[in-house]
């Protein structure tokens, strides 16, 4: 079988400094592709009547495309609900730009050093203790404590808890040891026990009546508290904003929190959260000024078009935000290994980059970012090279005459679905070069869009992507990769077809190994070796098929100052520092070197931006 020991320092297809050979289906593609790029789109966004009247230099408006699905701080799917509500909510920890974490409740990380972190490798579990800073306050103006952390264990491992009990793994227990002092017990040893960023806090005396009340009629009791208003709608947080109003399909007007006293007020009074679905009249209201920040939101062809209007930024970000094509592997044609890498072979991902993307978004070659010090640099990378992508399937038993369809031995044609989310108009072009680029070796290739709360939660989730199905999709990985390599990686039957037992990611024994170990590892370094060991199992496998890093799009009023675009943050870190002003000047970039510094921001030069292995995130 071809390739099947593929060297670990090999490479098929175009270096990725040359510039990129393209396939015909590409070229072709890429000339309509600039024809039809044109914006075209009426002002305004329809449905959002009634919108607050922004205050010259008090209120700040942001563009978002979708709705949170809620704001209390231990539920909700959508990267939208992490971004308002980091504008109510403060963690214990959280990742700085440098990637490190770092406290924000508490007085200082536990570690053996300090005797907060104390490790028993004898039993092989450990636990941390954090104290908390005095004097903090929750919006109604009650302190902080440690029984708001226990509280929020409670409610975080209930057996109904939205997320699972494994989200919380391998957490044994959250006690209060004094009103400031919190301990986290664990199972097992974990590398993350001096920062977990699952540790949340909730009010306690606040939260626990309504808790009770809907927990002793019985039932499903967690829907009935979420659907409480005081609760995902209306929550008692602890940051410098809370919930004044929110109009669903419309906006979400934030005021200052009077309570907050974690660090100096913010300079804003208000935050006018617009929901726009539509990116081109979301595009127009940047354009027009009407909105002041959008990030992760825009396209990159709306990014080229806003860069010369006056009074608007854009800045790129490099982000750990991976696009790939899930397959079921379990099942035909997936399940021949040959089949999944010549699928990948046939893909001209370097010219995908070149012309839909200008350069900015490269060909993924591992689930690990390039900037992560987990990523393995010398990792197998599958180029462009429809010749050996034939072969392999020759080699599989798929054979085509002429200019036919591809057919196995039994005469049955290779059909496949390619499914990507609906009015998604970035994916939309991507998929139709995947099936341009798959047809030109016979295979039969259907596009079915679908929409994002079908693909998600039915299609995905629910092992409703049929044999012959490819979704296109992103994951957000985490900055913690130990904790995505089980999340994504381990196969456990409860979500993917490729995480499932009988699957041939299943029967890799050598992945298990290696993330089980990672897992319990405390040492970084030795962590990284193993996890760099596990990308090489990982691509010789290919338990799914890696498209592209994703860069996120920010655009900036330039009266806005003192936004920084954390890589591993949500939206609203550091909201107490941004002023809305005067127009500032030309946009100030990071070097490198100054990117080493703590409050340094993660965004690109223009002349950096051809360059995105060298950004962090």
């Amino acid at each position: 079988m071809e390739a099947a020991n593929i060297p670990p320092q090999a490479r098929i297809g175009q270096d990725e400094g040359q510039e990129p050979k393209m396939s015909t289906a590409l070229r072709v593609f890429r000339v309509s592709l600039l024809a039809a790029l044109v914006c075209v789109a009426a002002p305004g966004c329809g449905g959002q009547a009634d919108l607050p009247v922004p205050e010259p230099g008090k209120t700040l408006v942001i563009g978002v495309s979708q709705e949170p699905d809620a704001l209390f701080g231990i539920v909700g799917n959508l990267m939208v609900s992490g971004d308002v509500g980091s504008f109510i909510w403060r963690p214990l920890v959280l990742i700085d730009s440098r990637r490190r974490p770092c406290c924000v409740l508490c007085t200082e990380l536990p570690s053996l050093e300090n005797g907060l972190l104390r490790v028993d490798y004898e039993k092989g579990v450990m636990d941390a203790t954090f104290q908390l800073k005095r004097g903090l306050q929750w919006a109604d103006g009650t302190e902080i404590t440690a029984r708001d952390a226990a509280f929020a264990w409670e409610l975080m491992s209930d057996e109904q808890y939205p997320h699972g009990a494994s989200y919380m793994e391998p957490i044994a227990d959250v006690q209060a040891l004094d009103s400031h002092a919190i301990r986290v017990s664990y199972k097992t040893l974990w590398p993350f026990g001096n920062a977990d960023l699952r540790l949340r806090l909730i009010p306690e005396g606040y939260y626990r009546p309504i808790w009770e009340r809907y927990r002793s009629e019985g039932g499903a009791y967690w829907d009935r508290f979420l659907a409480d208003e005081r609760v995902s709608v209306y929550p008692k947080a602890n940051g410098p904003f809370q919930v004044r109003e929110w109009a669903s399909g419309s906006h979400i007007l934030l005021v200052r929190n009077p309570a907050y006293n974690l660090g100096p007020p913010p300079n804003l009074e208000r935050i006018l959260v617009r929901v726009i679905p539509d990116l081109n009249a979301l595009a127009i209201a940047v354009s027009t000024r009407q909105v002041h920040l959008t990030d992760g939101w825009l396209t990159l062809e709306q990014a080229r078009e806003l860069e010369e209007t006056p009074g608007i930024e854009i800045r790129y970000v490099d982000s750990a935000w991976l696009e790939h094509a899930t397959l079921q592997v379990k099942h035909p044609p997936f399940d021949d290994l040959r089949v999944r890498r010549a699928l990948l072979l046939a893909i001209d991902r370097a010219g995908i980059n070149h012309a839909i993307f200008r350069g900015k978004q490269p060909p993924a070659h591992s689930w690990v970012h390039p900037s992560h010090p987990a990523h393995n640099p010398g990792l197998f990378r599958y180029g462009y090279d429809p010749e050996r992508a034939q072969r392999l399937l020759e080699q599989a038993g798929w054979s085509r005459e002429g200019d036919g369809p591809l057919r196995n031995a039994r005469g049955e044609p290779m059909r496949l679905t390619l499914i990507t989310i609906a009015g998604d108009r970035t994916r939309l072009q991507v998929v139709s070069v995947l099936q341009a680029l798959w047809q030109e070796l016979g295979i039969q290739v259907e596009i079915r869009p679908e929409s994002a709360r079908l693909l998600f939660p039915d299609t995905l989730q629910r092992q409703n992507l049929k044999p012959g199905g490819v979704a296109v999709w992103r994951w957000v990985i985490q900055p913690e990769a130990t904790v995505s390599a089980y999340g994504l990686w381990w196969p456990k039957g409860t979500n993917l077809d490729q995480l499932t037992p009988g699957s041939p990611w299943d029967a890799v024994q050598e992945n298990k190994d290696l993330i089980r170990k990672a897992l319990g590892t405390i040492d970084d370094e030795e962590r990284y070796g193993l996890l760099r060991r596990q990308q090489e199992v990982w691509v010789r496998e290919l338990p799914t098929l890696p498209l592209y890093w994703h860069v996120r799009v920010v655009s900036m009023d330039r009266r806005l100052t003192g936004y920084v675009p954390y890589p591993d943050q949500f939206l609203g870190w550091g909201v107490e520092n941004w002023r809305l002003g005067a127009a500032r000047g030309a946009a100030t970039f990071l070097s490198p070197r100054e990117r080493s510094d703590p409050g340094a921001a993660t965004f690109l030069s223009p002349g950096e931006r051809s360059d995105l292995g060298s950004a962090t995130f």
